[in-house]
């Protein structure tokens, strides 16, 4: 199995480092039934990097998962592991994701490759805010109308 990180580089991926949160381990493996609360917040800083499954492409929980532990301010690696698409990797990013090892069978090494960082560029620069962004793009920009009263704006 490989991984791709944000750069668009593929590294191999080593599964058996991760273990169920169940288990004290510096790599911690979470499916969609684990809760993050488990981990307490003193457990979690000796976390060294985090993957979580996603069973089948449909299933949203592990974006959800990535979402909370950014929001309890965890900033280390955490990888998408399973059956996402390639499609979903600006979503993945912006739920907090920094590593992406897609099910194998569905994309072998050469079309990870050739895909990743391709598609980890499609959208540089997200509107809406997120774990990734917690600002959104209008407070990220400054424009010329920004200062102008909005009595004198034109719609």
């Amino acid at each position: 199995m490989w991984w791709l990180d944000l750069a668009g580089a593929v590294h191999p991926f080593d599964r058996e480092r991760f273990k169920p949160m169940t288990e004290p381990s510096a790599a911690v493996w979470m499916t969609v039934e684990d809760d993050p609360a488990w981990l307490p917040d003193e457990a979690l800083a000796h976390v060294e990097a985090i993957a979580i499954e996603f069973p089948k492409f449909t299933d949203g929980r592990p974006f959800s998962l990535a979402t909370i532990l950014r929001a309890r301010g965890w900033h280390g690696p955490l990888f998408a592991v399973g059956h996402f698409l390639l499609d979903q990797l600006d979503y993945l990013r912006r739920c907090g994701f920094t590593g992406f090892a897609p099910d194998p069978e569905r994309y072998p090494y050469e079309t990870l490759c050739e895909l990743g960082p391709r598609l980890l560029r499609v959208f540089t620069e997200p509107y809406q805010a997120s774990s990734a962004v917690p600002q959104p793009l209008w407070l990220r920009v400054r424009r010329d109308r920004a200062e102008q009263p909005v009595s004198e704006i034109e719609v």
